[in-house]
């Protein structure tokens, strides 16, 4: 399904049967090839609408620095903390979902994440543990001159 979304560009929204997940390419980007496997299985759209869908993804996405989160409350307890607008909630059970999110530098990715007051781990990138650490370390100092 094509749908028109962020930037004025164009998405497609593909089932990947390999990942078995949804993927988003971006419509400029695919290079066409003629159909020679097997036919496809129309699926139910996610959330059953697809600009809504792509919307939400797209939002992270376009941040240069992303992180997922993995955070000990239920998707929609944690919806109940944030703005939808700045991360994308997925429930993983019914106690635990992951939090994916944007910035414009790792450092603001640790900072909203430590804003968050809610227990987490971090599922990627790496180097989120790392200025996370480093920012633990500032405010242990801080803490101590008190």
């Amino acid at each position: 399904m094509f749908s028109r979304c962020a930037n004025r560009r164009w998405y497609l929204l593909a089932w990947d049967v390999e990942r078995a997940d949804w993927r988003t390419f971006r419509a400029d980007r695919i290079e066409p090839k003629i159909p020679a496997g097997r036919r496809f299985a129309p699926r139910e759209l996610p959330g059953g609408d697809v600009v809504a869908y792509l919307g939400e993804r797209l939002q992270v996405a376009l941040w240069q620095y992303q992180a997922t989160l993995l955070m000990p409350r239920s998707a929609t307890r944690l919806a109940e903390l944030i703005t939808p607008s700045w991360a994308l909630i997925e429930p993983v059970d019914e106690h635990s979902c992951t939090l994916t999110m944007g910035a414009d530098s790792m450092h603001l990715l640790a900072v909203f994440a430590g804003m968050l007051d809610v227990d987490f781990e971090v599922v990627g990138p790496p180097e989120l543990r790392d200025r996370l650490g480093k920012l633990g370390e500032r405010d242990l100092r801080a803490a101590d001159r008190a």
